[in-house]
């Protein structure tokens, strides 16, 4: 059971890096170390972010966040994630 919303997920995303554990779209599980605080990603991409997301439709279950392992951005449905620690 999901116990979180876009809205709660993403200013909690912003105090720093958590640990995101959701199923993926093929119904695999994932977990990916992952931000929305600036502090942890470059600037430019930042921006570059941004502005794609004013070009895009948003999907409301959707959430892109930047995966301080990959070192880029990665987007996941908010109703499959399973745990944040």
């Amino acid at each position: 059971m999901n116990l979180w919303n876009k809205y709660d997920l993403k200013e909690t995303l912003r105090d720093g890096v958590f640990t995101v554990v959701f199923e993926k779209v093929d119904g695999t599980e994932r977990t990916m170390e992952c931000t929305l605080n600036p502090t942890f990603m470059p600037p430019q991409l930042l921006t570059e972010q941004q502005e794609s997301a004013k070009i895009r439709n948003e999907n409301d279950d959707v959430l892109a966040v930047w995966d301080t392992q990959a070192k880029g951005w990665r987007s996941f449905h908010v109703s499959k994630v399973k745990e944040v620690r």
